[in-house]
């Protein structure tokens, strides 16, 4: 048995045994049903991503199906890989099977280190059920100047998609990622994925994703990130579809010294949506810097919890949370976690959290401006929305505040 062989078989040990460990957040939910589809499933229909139909799907959640300005793309539909390339030299992007088989002496020591395989049944589900997934690998010195997109689709009722991403970036490399998950038709399923982000000294990685998804969808993300010296990751995570529940808790470590995070989330509740969304930063090298920024808005009968968590470990580092909800109905819930946590003496933390509705005396103000009630309060959430997207190119950043400005019109 080879060194792959030997290590596959201990991480599938390790999962079996944590197959019924629910997660700490969020609701729980029965895989037994969508393991046992997934399992029965022998073929998937081929579908053709530039039909205009799903390319307007596909285009709504921030994928260029034409590929203009984009160094790579990775798509997946179900657990069914459709295609995969870039463009760039010292960029290799690879499916995870691809990557197992044929790079393993340079992915070993990135696969379930971000993220133990026992965290909970859904990355035990993972290793065990799971097919597909993207890596990505930058060499050092490569800094790539166009977004790599990825689209993960969910097309067959009740099917299990259980991908395992890893970016790896080389020292003083730079790259952008634009993930799309959505969906065709409806379908009752549940998406799994395990993402695990490796930026070297004096890299920088951008990810951004953004979930189209509807109330027949239950979203169980899993996400690792390491930093190392002077590196820095970006996250934005953009919620304005939600699903019937989801349940994510990225964990940041910046273990670099002068390493820095920031991690922001716009999340919408609809319907009967349940949404736990959190983050965590662990400061662990001298002088790392992390910041969480969180906004979520509240309609219907949707529950949303919104958790932020920054650890202090490091000499001389700091952190700041910032969480705010707002309110559109009277079944809405929604509920703040921040936590800090100073383990030195000499770090910096702070947070600021509110929750409340649109206040009167604003909508009167812009009335008294001309305009109508819906139109003032249309204005106030597309503003309440609305925070500093960092380090995303002009054309997607367009994107974002069209898909807000909808949401917000439809109030």
């Amino acid at each position: 048995m080879n060194t792959l062989s030997k290590s596959r078989e201990l991480f599938k040990e390790r999962a079996r045994k944590a197959l019924t460990k629910k997660s700490t957040y969020g609701p729980d939910i029965d895989l037994e049903p969508y393991i046992r589809k997934h399992l029965e499933s022998s073929s998937l229909e081929t579908l053709n991503i530039r039909d205009p139909k799903i390319q307007t799907r596909l285009e709504s959640v921030g994928v260029d199906v034409s590929e203009t300005g984009r160094s790579g793309s990775y798509y997946q539909v179900d657990w069914k890989i459709i295609s995969y390339y870039s463009r760039i030299p010292g960029v290799k992007v690879l499916t995870l099977e691809d990557a197992l088989e044929n790079y393993w002496d340079v992915i070993k020591d990135y696969f379930w280190k971000a993220i133990p395989v026992d965290r909970d049944k859904y990355t035990a589900t993972v290793e065990l059920y799971g097919r597909g997934g993207y890596v990505i690998l930058v060499d050092d010195g490569v800094k790539v100047e166009n977004p790599i997109q990825t689209c993960l689709l969910m097309y067959t009722r009740n099917i299990l998609q259980a991908p395992h991403n890893i970016i790896v970036l080389g020292d003083n490399a730079e790259l952008h990622v634009i993930t799309g998950c959505t969906f065709l038709k409806e379908p009752s399923g549940i998406h799994l994925s395990v993402s695990e982000f490796y930026v070297g000294k004096g890299s920088k990685l951008t990810f951004t994703m953004i979930h189209g998804w509807g109330l027949q969808q239950h979203i169980r993300p899993r996400t690792g990130v390491i930093v190392e010296d002077e590196g820095e990751f970006i996250s934005h995570y953009i919620v304005l579809s939600p699903p019937g529940t989801l349940q994510t808790y990225p964990t940041v470590k910046l273990r670099g010294r002068d390493s820095k995070a920031y991690i922001s989330s716009v999340s919408v509740g609809l319907n009967t949506s349940i949404m736990d969304i959190g983050a965590e930063i662990i400061l662990e090298g001298r002088r790392s810097i992390g910041e969480i920024v969180s906004r979520s808005l509240g309609r219907d009968k949707s529950t949303i919890t919104a958790r932020s968590r920054i650890v202090g470990l490091g000499r001389e580092s700091k952190g700041h949370i910032e969480c705010m909800g707002l309110l559109l109905s009277d079944s809405a819930v929604i509920e703040a976690v921040p936590q800090l946590s100073a383990q030195t003496d000499d770090v910096e933390l702070t947070h600021e959290a509110s929750i409340g509705r649109i206040a009167e005396d604003e909508i009167y103000y812009l009335m008294s401006k001309g305009f109508t009630y819906e139109e003032a309060k249309s204005i106030i959430v597309r503003g309440f929305m609305s925070i500093e997207v960092k380090g995303i190119p002009k054309t997607l950043r367009n994107m974002i505040e069209n898909v807000i400005n909808i949401v917000s019109s439809k109030l």
